[in-house]
């Protein structure tokens, strides 16, 4: 980002990315909120907060599938730096959560 306000109010939208990694296996995901949300409030704060953007997401080296049922939360590809994918099933909410190795605000357009 060249310029980013996070002092003043204004409303917009935030482009966040979501690092993901298990073992040697790594994969992002960004996607895009609005309003006046800036800083640790535009970060997400669970696992159900980035499930739920995952229709408007642009993924880069993974995809993720969340269940319908309750027996697993979610599928998650992730890809190592040799292009082999790690296919892996996600048990709960917390378990998805550890693989979150970092977040970041990339991007802010006010509107």
């Amino acid at each position: 980002m060249k310029r980013y306000d996070g002092v003043n109010d204004s409303f917009g939208t935030t482009t966040i990315k979501v690092f993901f990694q298990v073992d040697e296996y790594k994969g992002s995901m960004m996607y895009t909120i609005g309003g006046n949300c800036k800083g640790l409030d535009a970060l997400p704060h669970d696992g159900m907060s980035i499930i739920e953007n995952l229709e408007t997401a642009k993924f880069d080296d993974m995809n993720i599938i969340p269940y319908d049922d309750d027996s697993w939360f979610a599928k998650i590809f992730l890809t190592n730096d040799f292009k082999n994918t790690l296919e892996y099933d996600v048990e709960s909410e917390a378990e998805f959560e550890q693989m979150v190795v970092g977040m970041q605000i990339i991007d802010f357009a006010e509107d």
